[in-house]
């Protein structure tokens, strides 16, 4: 949030009162610059172990789920994993 104020602050010191046509251009584009690089690398996280469980089928899915959570917390005993 406060990159975006700031990087408002920037344009609308570079455009002044010159172009105010052309500010809301400019600050929406500069928004949409992290926006976009969010959702093409959301393409590569995996799924939630909560999703594989309930999407897979019976064997595979709680694996898989097994595989992700001993990835996310290698130290924590089975139960535990299982338990959740």
């Amino acid at each position: 949030i406060l990159l975006a104020y700031m990087s408002n602050a920037i344009i609308m010191a570079m455009l002044g009162d010159d172009h105010p046509e052309l500010a809301w251009r400019w600050m929406m584009g500069v928004a949409a610059v992290p926006s976009l690089m969010y959702t093409i690398l959301s393409c590569w996280l995996p799924e939630s172990p909560r999703w594989l469980v309930t999407h897979k089928d019976e064997v595979e899915g709680p694996r898989q789920a097994m595989q992700v959570l001993r990835q996310v917390q290698p130290n924590t005993p089975v139960e535990e994993l299982q338990a959740t």
